[in-house]
């Protein structure tokens, strides 16, 4: 690697020093905090129509007035134009990076709160839902990405889920206002969120894969120093060598077609650097690393369709991706997604002893202490754990909602009211979906995908996920008249109960390893037990 004289004198003779644990850890929270920003922004949208679809189906005489099977279709058409969104967010994210992108998906996002506020017909109300579709999915890819490639491994299912808590506090807030105001200032307030987005995003670095992977090997390595701690680039050298390593695996290209695919049967994740950083680097990986290195070059040139499919389809991608969609489409199916439009309808109709909109509240709030409870969870039990437990504790919640629905309440004597049954019920379903259910899914995303393929492949499974609540909400309605809501509950609470066999089975133990090395073992198959690469 050439190094610019400033960087090489930074690395020759920086002087070694300790990054207190406390320092390391803030300055990854704030960028963490930085782009979790948007997803609390995406949390608003998502959660507005809650707030919108119980008013307008009670605003029979009004000029804008929903019937049912118009309120099923606001609720989710965004789901519909979400796929859009993420595949071009994966395509997009090569060229723009994460913080470039995640700052101009403020633009349109903006708009789609001014739409709501303006909003004069049902048209203009479903041209907003799609086009907050259209941002949701923009804004997969680079966030998941972005929480994957800044956080140390050590800390990184901790950020995940500390960054998946601003969906929840989006949900918070915009009920929280809907409980206080009309629906058309709650969409006003929101638009200020984006502003404060765009400004928080433009104080955090760009990821150093991706500089990495650009050529800009002395932005990398400022981004790296910033993200550990404003340290020297002395006390990152190690994971500095290891990040070059893991963004250089590229294959040999033609100016046509690949000459020869990836090998990565010989490939081991540098587990330690000797010298000084700049002999880690380009040459130095060679030597500390026990690869085919004649099977490499460093191309950073655009790339053909033809070299995309190839990542795609390739086995190092196909069974990580597999593995991550049948997640999130358990997760999906396990029940608060597709219910989240018609919850204030939901808590009406069953008679919560608090008023629907504040219960609505309240359970958001239980939300994000699943959250908080997985923050601080995920490192001691591990991600399985985690999840088989909330798969559980799901299951249980629907099966008991669907009992009372029939009629079947504990009998706690005294002067207990049965009506706060439901309401201990639903409380405890978000507590544990938020728990492992909404966060781990994504947090195996950022991890189990290579990172070559990686942008589209995660808007893949992001547009399956979001095509998945669609055809959820959607459909809501019929299986309401056919089934009942005690029928959907059982069904949810039989999902889970899959995904607990699932999670046990399938999925892998990733805590504390760098990416590169839950690429490695997520790609080998066990043979005459023994662990072989595929």
């Amino acid at each position: 690697m050439t190094n610019k004289s400033g960087q090489k004198n930074g690395l020759a003779n920086a002087e070694c020093h300790t990054v207190s644990w406390a320092r390391e850890t803030l300055s990854q929270i704030l960028a963490t905090s930085a782009k979790s920003f948007l997803l609390l922004c995406v949390g608003m949208l998502i959660g507005f129509p809650t707030v919108l679809i119980p008013v307008l189906m009670r605003n029979k005489d009004g000029d804008l007035h929903f019937s049912g099977e118009e309120a099923s279709w606001y609720g989710s058409l965004t789901y519909i134009f979400q796929p859009a969104g993420s595949l071009l967010s994966g395509a997009m994210l090569q060229s723009f990076g994460c913080k470039k992108l995640m700052m101009l998906i403020n633009i349109p996002q903006f708009g789609c709160w001014l739409m709501l506020y303006y909003a004069s017909s049902n048209i203009s109300l479903y041209i907003s839902s799609a086009m907050v579709g259209f941002v949701i999915g923009l804004m997969e890819a680079p966030t998941i990405r972005y929480i994957g490639e800044i956080s140390h491994p050590s800390l990184r299912g901790v950020l995940t889920t500390y960054s998946s808590m601003y969906t929840t506090i989006g949900f918070l807030v915009v009920y929280f206002l809907g409980s206080l105001t009309d629906w058309r200032h709650v969409a006003l307030y929101s638009s200020l969120a984006p502003i404060i987005c765009v400004l928080a995003l433009s104080q955090v670095p760009e990821t150093p894969m991706w500089l990495m992977s650009k050529g800009r090997s002395e932005e990398a390595l400022h981004s790296l120093q910033w993200l550990r701690g404003w340290t020297t680039a002395e006390m990152v050298k190690d994971e500095f060598v290891k990040l070059e390593f893991y963004s250089s695996k590229k294959p040999r290209e033609t100016l046509h077609s690949y000459e020869k695919e990836v090998d990565t049967r010989d490939e081991k994740c540098p587990s330690n650097t000797n010298g000084s950083l700049e002999n880690g680097c380009a040459n130095g990986v060679a030597r500390n690393v026990n690869c085919k290195s004649s099977s490499y070059l460093d191309v950073r040139g655009k790339r053909g369709l033809a070299e995309k499919w190839h990542d795609l389809t390739r086995k190092e991608m196909v069974i990580p991706l597999c593995k991550c969609i049948v997640l999130h489409c358990i997760s999906l199916f396990s029940g608060l997604l597709p219910l989240r439009p018609f919850l204030v309808k939901i808590f009406s109709e069953m008679e919560l002893p608090i008023q629907a909109n504040w219960s609505s509240v309240l359970v958001s709030l239980l939300g994000i202490l699943g959250n908080i409870g997985c923050m601080l969870l995920i490192n001691r039990v591990g991600k399985k754990r985690l999840a088989i437990t909330s798969f559980g504790a799901v299951s249980l919640c629907f099966v008991f909602l669907a009992l009372h629905l029939r009629g079947y309440s504990p009998n706690l004597g005294g002067n207990y009211d049965d009506h706060w049954w439901p309401l201990s019920l639903f409380l405890s379903l978000f507590f544990f979906y938020n728990l492992a259910l909404q966060p781990i899914p994504w947090i195996y995303l950022s991890e189990l995908l290579p990172y070559k393929g990686r942008g589209v492949a995660t808007g893949i499974v992001a547009s399956l996920f979001y095509m998945g609540i669609f055809f959820g909400v959607k459909s809501y309605p019929t299986l309401l008249e056919n089934i009942g809501l005690d029928g959907i509950f059982y069904v949810y609470a039989a999902v889970s109960i899959g995904g607990i066999f699932y999670t046990w089975l399938v999925l892998p133990s990733t805590e504390g390893k760098f990416l590169c090395e839950i690429e490695t073992e997520t790609t080998q198959v066990t043979h005459n037990g023994k662990k072989v690469d595929i």
